[in-house]
């Protein structure tokens, strides 16, 4: 569990970060 919980936290920013990134590019590609 301990591993699994390292790597939540270290994806957690990440997978944030690329949530926002493809909501601003499905904007402009409404498309996908």
């Amino acid at each position: 569990e301990a591993e699994v919980d390292k790597l939540e936290l270290m994806l957690s920013p990440l997978t944030k970060e690329e949530k926002t990134a493809a909501e601003q590019f499905k904007s402009h590609m409404p498309d996908l």
